[in-house]
């Protein structure tokens, strides 16, 4: 599973599949981005101003092997994923069943084949 979060866009990605999550805490923390490939991943933080030193500073990635830290953040994508799907389900029934009228309305009516 190929996972990047992006707490700027509040955008979690998932196999190429992009839901908007509440990311606020993630962007607290300095986090610029999570990239996981499937058994191994980073944390990337974004670069900050250090009046103190009087420069830019970023701190180096961090490697993970788990996403268990992550997790609410899969599980808020999942449910998004899940009202989408039945938002799409629902509206799939609802053309299908325009698209059904909208053909009987556009049948050529029917002969008398008594004549």
């Amino acid at each position: 599973m190929r996972v990047v979060i992006v707490p700027n866009d509040n955008a979690v990605f998932i196999d190429g599949f992009m839901y908007l999550v509440d990311l606020a805490e993630l962007r607290e923390q300095g986090v610029h981005a999570v990239q996981w490939y499937g058994e191994f991943g980073e944390v990337e933080y974004t670069t900050a101003w250090r009046p103190d030193e009087g420069r830019h500073h970023r701190e180096p990635n961090k490697p993970i092997s788990s996403l268990e830290e992550f997790q609410k953040y899969i599980d808020a994508w999942m449910e998004c994923r899940k009202r989408a799907e039945a938002v799409r389900g629902e509206r799939e029934k609802e053309l299908q069943l325009e698209l059904e009228a909208q053909a009987k309305r556009l049948e050529p009516p029917k002969k008398d084949k008594r004549k």
